[in-house]
């Protein structure tokens, strides 16, 4: 899943802004459903740079519109390295990847302080014990909506 949202605990008794949350969480799902099922590209970089794809931007601007649309909610954008080269190359990669798809965000019009990144390298692969491995499926952008105190959202 690349996308995380919904409803969290101290929001559990104002109605409107659970009833926001959950449309937010249900277009990140449509999006996330998209690119799954191969409607809409994932947010992909050019192998070992920091180029974003043409592909992603698409991707990207509907993001971004998902965040101007609920100015309650945040991002937590997590960016992941395949396991080619090593440790620091993809921690420096993953880090620097993290903070080109914050700076496209707020290039669009997403508050800067509504975006955070992390660059996790590659020791989150989604392929570890997979015979003839996907790198594509570990080299990605994962990203999780949260609340205005980056409590990250739960149905």
């Amino acid at each position: 899943m690349l996308f995380s949202a919904g409803c969290v605990w101290h929001n559990r008794f104002d109605p409107a802004r659970r009833a926001d949350q959950k449309t937010a969480f249900a277009e990140f799902q449509e999006l996330n459903d998209g690119i799954a099922a191969g409607h809409s590209a994932p947010v992909e970089f050019v192998f070992r740079t920091v180029s974003l794809k043409d592909s992603s931007f698409q991707t990207l601007d509907r993001i971004a519109d998902v965040l101007k649309e609920h100015p309650d909610l945040k991002l937590i954008v997590e960016a992941h390295t395949c396991e080619v080269g090593g440790d620091d190359l993809n921690d420096r990669l993953s880090r620097e990847r993290g903070a080109v798809v914050r700076t496209y965000l707020i290039s669009k019009g997403v508050k800067p302080e509504h975006v955070k990144f992390y660059g996790y390298g590659k020791r989150r692969p989604v392929t570890a014990d997979t015979p003839g491995k996907d790198r594509n499926r570990d080299g990605r952008i994962e990203f999780m909506l949260t609340d205005s105190f980056w409590t990250v959202l739960e149905r």
